[in-house]
């Protein structure tokens, strides 16, 4: 039996209690700041390339480019196009969209932050 031994014996020793007051583990508090600056500082950035995309789309004379800015259905069908600008922009928007999931899953885990 694995359980007399090393990680296994200790997971059975801590799992006994049924208030869990044996489970301590560490929080890592530092790391998890550092992955959250990490994460803010990503979003910061990727929401500047969005801006530098959209004011490009704005002065690019081009009315698909426009009518993409306006609706999502233009911008959807225009960003397939891997010659279009619309393109780029949706691959940040989806970049920004997993980075923002990771963020606020991340964020949950600590409902004492302070939040802007």
């Amino acid at each position: 039996m694995t359980e007399k031994i090393g990680f296994p014996a200790l997971a059975k020793t801590l799992s006994r209690f049924p208030d869990h007051e044996g489970f301590v583990f560490r929080r890592f508090d530092r790391l998890s700041a550092r992955t959250l600056l990490h994460l803010e500082t990503k979003l910061t950035y990727l929401e500047w390339k969005l801006d530098q995309a959209d004011q490009q789309a704005v002065h690019s004379g081009d009315n698909e480019e426009l009518r993409s800015i306006r609706t999502w259905e233009a911008f959807e069908e225009n960003a397939k196009d891997q010659n279009r600008p619309e393109q780029k922009r949706m691959a940040i928007c989806e970049e920004i969209e997993t980075t923002l999931a990771k963020y606020r899953m991340s964020t949950l885990k600590f409902p004492l932050l302070g939040f802007l």
